[in-house]
């Protein structure tokens, strides 16, 4: 995609366009978030927003380093987000080092599509193309060790729920794989049907059905399960290691809890 009619605004962060403001023949500004991807070592945007042409730019305050910004001629003010006017020093201040110019077309070699940031990556990944560490759960969002949205203990009464139903054989197969930094377990549905999770043995790539009888009896049903799944299948041997000692933790206690 070319730029719009015409560029208001470009704020630059480490180097990459991170958010841009445009305008077709003055009417109104459109918003555009940018994010820089270092996996793909591409740059990603999509439409954030809009609102009438303002005149005014608000910056915020940056927490860490500092960015760029450029302004046309029909910016004439700035102020911060709570709306107090500020100088061009006092932006300065905010941690933004003003441009005379901008770099070029932001446009110009990005690829259109929302971002999603992976805490265990350091990373913004096109939505089309997640990593490993994120799963999606319908009803919950994005889950697992890379989720910016939940905790890591959000998982834990899913995951224990998960243990009881696994029972402690495998349970402590899984641990010892994980310890050693074996392959990784993946959840699947092999008929698309909730009733059907499995875990996937990545040395024999068979599914471990889940004990239907021991579920019922512990009265876990299988919506339960979900949350523990994604926290189980987002570890990654080398990659997740603080992740994957948490979850050696979890089952080191559980294994203790349940032989009493």
């Amino acid at each position: 995609m070319s730029a719009p009619e015409k560029l208001v605004a470009v704020e630059y962060f480490g180097g990459h366009p991170h958010s841009v403001i445009t305008t077709t023949n003055g009417n109104g500004w459109t918003v555009w978030d940018f994010d820089w991807c270092k996996r793909d070592q591409t740059v990603y945007y999509h439409q954030s927003g809009g609102c009438g042409a303002q005149g005014v730019y608000a910056v915020g305050t940056l927490v860490r380093g500092r960015a760029e910004l450029w302004v046309d001629a029909s910016i004439h003010a700035f102020q911060d987000y709570r709306g107090k006017p500020l100088t061009r020093r006092q932006v300065g201040r905010h941690g933004y080092d003003l441009l005379a110019d901008h770099k070029g077309d932001p446009f110009a070699g990005a690829v259109e599509s929302a971002t999603t940031g992976c805490t265990s990556c350091d990373d913004r990944l096109p939505d089309e193309r997640q990593c490993r560490h994120l799963v999606y759960v319908a009803g919950e969002g994005l889950l697992g060790c890379g989720s910016s949205e939940y905790q890591a203990e959000y998982h834990l009464e899913s995951l224990q729920k998960l243990f009881l139903v696994l029972g402690r054989e495998l349970v402590e197969r899984l641990m010892k794989e994980l310890v050693a930094g074996g392959a990784r377990w993946e959840c699947s549905c092999p008929g698309g049907e909730a009733d059907q999770l499995a875990l996937r043995d990545p040395v024999t790539r068979k599914d471990v059905a889940l004990d239907g009888d021991r579920a019922a009896a512990a009265g876990v049903e299988w919506d339960d399960l979900f949350v523990g799944m994604a926290w189980l299948s987002s570890l990654e041997p080398g990659k997740t290691k603080k992740a994957i000692k948490l979850t050696v933790r979890w089952m080191r206690a559980w294994l203790r809890r349940s032989a009493r």
